[in-house]
């Protein structure tokens, strides 16, 4: 099977989609840096290719990457045969460079189902010990959904127990919008079909049949309610096209209106959620406000306009005295 081109994005996952990942008010940046010595394992020597095979220096091929890019950018792999991903990424996790370790880490989960995956969990946990801080996280959480043990911040837990939704490079300012499922009756750990822009929180619903993924970019928010089971979203229209079809305001002519949408709250039984709006409209006036999505009906319930205000993504409250 030949593959020409693969593309290996590391440190600022998604860093080329700029406004179109990431947030505002939650972005951080990989506190480590390419260039800087690391204190990580030397290097192993190249893996042996099965008999009958090209050898594939994987460690050369890193070496390559990290000297071509010091600014840890868009890595680009030109490569005239596919090689073993597992073992490409198993020696990303011994290369000396932080950021090639860090980006390993995170890849290496896809490859959970491998029956040798002990080679990883050990390059893992000597990781755990790295005195950068990036490296050390990232080896943390992928060992965390190795070993099924979910008891973490960055996991998020269904109220009925039964999945833990999560997703990948926690430590960079943007990811790869990927929501990752843990089923604890399987214990089985997939991605869902479906992606959403640099995700930066998962919020269940009360009765664990729905999940809120808020997500962005530098500039702009939205939300999706989403089917843990399929990836399918719940939620149509979103919340800027609602608002655009009944023509609560003019924003026909901005043409950054920016919209910032987030979830207030789930109803208890959680078949409802609030949600929240603001944008930019024609006169350059942050508008927002909340209205109330239910599941059930596939449709708006209410809608409540506030006061426009001047902080163009606002953390808004339900309104004072409402009820479920």
């Amino acid at each position: 099977m030949m593959r020409k081109i693969q593309v290996i994005s590391l440190a600022g996952i998604l860093l080329v989609a700029g406004c179109q990942s990431g947030s505002p008010a939650s972005s951080t940046k990989l506190p480590i840096q390419a260039a800087e010595e690391t204190d990580s394992v030397s290097p192993v020597a190249a893996i042996e290719p099965a008999a009958g095979t090209e050898r594939v220096n994987h460690l050369s091929v890193w070496d390559e990457l990290a000297a071509k890019h010091p600014d840890n950018g868009t890595f680009i792999l030109d490569s005239a045969s596919e090689p073993d991903m597992f073992r490409f990424y198993l020696e990303g996790l011994r290369h000396s460079n932080p950021y090639v370790q860090w980006y390993a880490c995170n890849r290496m989960i896809w490859f959970d189902y491998r029956e040798d995956k002990q080679e990883a969990l050990d390059a893992l946990k000597l990781l755990t010990k790295s005195k950068k801080d990036g490296v050390k996280q990232a080896a943390q959480f992928a060992l965390h959904v190795f070993e099924r043990d979910f008891d973490d911040e960055a996991f998020s837990r269904s109220p009925d127990g039964k999945r833990t939704a999560f997703h990948l490079y926690n430590e960079a300012r943007y990811n790869d919008g990927i929501v990752w499922i843990y089923d604890s009756e399987t214990r089985a750990v997939n991605p869902l079909p479906g992606e959403w822009p640099s995700i930066e929180r998962l919020v269940w619903s009360p009765d664990s049949r729905a999940l809120a993924v808020e997500f962005g970019g530098r500039i702009w928010g939205n939300v999706d309610l989403i089917d843990p089971a399929t990836g399918d979203s719940l939620l149509q229209p979103g919340v800027f096209d609602l608002l655009r079809s009944k023509k609560l305001y003019t924003a026909d002519k901005q043409g950054r209106p920016d919209p910032y949408n987030r979830l207030v709250e789930w109803d208890p039984k959680g078949r409802k959620a609030m949600l929240s709006y603001a944008f930019t409209d024609d006169d350059y006036n942050v508008q927002q406000g909340v209205l109330v999505y239910d599941i059930a009906k596939s449709a708006y319930t209410d809608v409540k306009r506030y006061p426009s205000g001047t902080d163009s993504y606002p953390r808004l409250n339900k309104p004072e005295g409402f009820k479920w």
